[in-house]
């Protein structure tokens, strides 16, 4: 039976205070690095109760696909906490700004109000000044409308995509040939993360076989102030002839009862499910522990993050 060697997980962002792994402090938006949060123990409940079947010893290699911690350059207290002083904080108002359009702007206003104050230009009035410094600013919030993160309606935005593509024709092809001397395997699978959108789809690349296994890891950090349906997290499970499967362990949505654990394999028509999916399928009964209670942390962690944004971004600045 295939065991697990290896598991693939990204975009943690331990420390930070909207990620679900990341404790906090009773009653309170501040992180709690002294201990895990709930979530991220029960995470380990679950992947232990999958790597408990194992037939051969030895733990499984963790391969982690950035965006683990959240660190900066201050005292280790601050780092630790995900912070950097008064520049950091200023900078984290900044970016949680970013994710409510209006909010943005507003903070923008004030802040072409507040530079058309401090550089006065001959002739020019402060008002026709700041509407001036306003429409340019508004272009930043248009080009901030089309990150990657914001595209909720597809896994893929069409510029990640073509870097994907790109990537994937490119630099990673040349690397693969370079170090198997010219030889490409008959069967490939790209395990990524970092767009926090979690996905599995097979994927005709150039100078490959018919099919690329692609798999996306998604992300643990709550990032809008409402449920965005295609962010969540994935952990990509890779047994030792290298078949994958991925633990999509959740997606965002404003219905509690739509938090399950469910495992995806990316295939295509006609292909069947490989022998490591099927037993990692039947392994996982969602509707038992540790998934379910897992399920239902996520859903509350979520939740209360979603209202701990929100607040942060309607506190007047």
């Amino acid at each position: 039976m295939p065991d697990i060697p290896y598991v693939c997980l990204s975009d943690m962002h331990l420390g930070e205070e909207d990620s679900l792994l990341t404790n906090l402090k009773t009653a309170s938006t501040d992180p709690d690095p002294s201990q895990a949060s709930p979530v991220l123990k029960q995470l380990v409940e679950c992947l232990n109760a999958l790597i408990s079947h194992n037939e051969s010893p030895g733990k499984p290699t963790l391969i982690l696909n950035g965006d683990i911690l959240e660190l900066a350059l201050t005292t280790d207290n601050q780092a630790a906490m995900g912070r950097s002083g008064d520049a950091g904080q200023d900078i984290e108002i900044i970016y949680e700004k970013m994710q409510d359009p209006e909010q943005f702007k507003k903070l923008l206003a004030n802040v072409a109000t507040g530079l058309a104050k401090l550089y006065d230009l001959p002739g020019w009035g402060d008002v026709i000044e700041a509407k001036l410094l306003g429409s340019f600013f508004d272009v930043i919030v248009d080009a901030v409308a089309r990150r990657e993160r914001h595209h909720t309606d597809s896994v893929l935005s069409q510029d990640a995509e073509k870097g994907l593509w790109a990537y994937m024709n490119g630099p990673l092809r040349r690397q693969i040939l370079t170090e198997l001397k010219g030889n490409m395997p008959a069967d490939v699978t790209f395990v990524f993360g970092h767009t926090h959108k979690p996905f599995q789809q097979d994927m005709n690349f150039k100078g490959y076989p018919q099919w690329v296994n692609v798999y996306n890891t998604g992300g643990w950090v709550v990032e809008t102030v409402k449920p965005a349906a295609l962010h969540g997290g994935a952990v990509v499970l890779v047994d030792e002839n290298l078949d994958a499967t991925s633990l999509r362990l959740y997606n965002e949505s404003d219905d509690p009862n739509s938090y399950v654990v469910k495992v995806q394999e990316a295939i295509h028509p006609g292909e069947d499910n490989n022998p490591f999916h099927k037993r990692i399928a039947g392994l996982v009964d969602p509707s038992a522990d540790p998934w379910k209670s897992f399920s239902a942390m996520v859903a509350r962690a979520a939740s209360v993050r979603e209202q701990n944004l929100r607040a942060r971004i309607n506190e007047k600045r």
